[in-house]
């Protein structure tokens, strides 16, 4: 199974200027907002000890600071530290008044603790919320959500729906393409990655993937043709 993908959203600063007590509130804010946005930058480069500590600097500083809450869960669920992770969440959540992409990366967290049905509701709710202007990852994420119950007929549904929104979402076509080859049927398998391969980059997954597809629908050459691309690319994938 492909694994839930987390989106940082850095919210804008309202700066305030004025008197001097305004002057002071601004300058940490904006010194929280930028230890934040480094904290952030370091989570994504793999260097959690100096993410951890621009993050709770940022909270220190300002400790009603979105971006720092959002940014500190989830870097705590990296780091395994799950109820410090959802206090942040949920500080986060509050916070910014249920801010969509905060929601997401909660149901990602409560996906990723089996709390399925709850995540399940936020993903719906972000989805269907206007202002969200991607609703096919929410869709994508209730179906890779349902997949892990499991309960690959919800799945389809919720992947149904967002390539109904986004016919081209590469995630949506290599959830569909698994079901698909896991219920047997290797045709629509086999359409569902030509479909991927059309709009997406490559992936190592979706690879080993076709070439057991065309292995089952007898095409030694085309998944012939996989595997070499597969042992050149990614020689650590055994392919047997």
């Amino acid at each position: 199974m492909k694994q839930l993908s987390f989106v940082f959203t850095l919210l804008s600063t309202l700066l305030l200027v004025g008197c001097a007590t305004q002057a002071a509130k601004v300058n940490s804010t904006e010194a929280a907002q930028a230890n934040a946005d480094l904290g952030i930058e370091y989570m994504r480069q793999g260097d959690y000890p100096r993410a951890l500590t621009k993050l709770r600097r940022a909270l220190e500083q300002d400790s009603r600071l979105v971006d720092a809450h959002s940014g500190i869960a989830l870097l705590y669920q990296q780091l395994q530290e799950y109820g410090e992770a959802e206090v942040h969440f949920k500080k986060a959540l509050s916070l910014s008044g249920g801010e969509p992409n905060i929601q997401n990366n909660y149901a990602v967290f409560l996906c990723s603790q089996g709390r399925h049905q709850e995540a399940l509701g936020y993903f719906l709710k972000v989805a269907k919320n206007p202002a969200y202007p991607q609703p096919e990852v929410a869709y994508t994420n209730a179906g890779v959500c349902a997949r892990r119950i499991p309960d690959n007929e919800q799945a389809v549904i919720h992947l149904r729906e967002a390539l109904r929104r986004n016919p081209q979402f590469g995630e949506a076509l290599a959830q569909m393409a698994f079901i698909s080859y896991e219920q047997g049927d290797y045709a629509r398998t086999r359409a569902f990655i030509q479909r991927y391969e059309a709009v997406a980059p490559e992936s190592p997954q979706m690879l080993l993937l076709a070439m057991r597809t065309e292995r089952q629908l007898g095409n030694g050459r085309a998944a012939a043709r996989y595997e070499q691309r597969l042992q050149t690319a990614y020689p650590e994938i055994k392919t047997r």
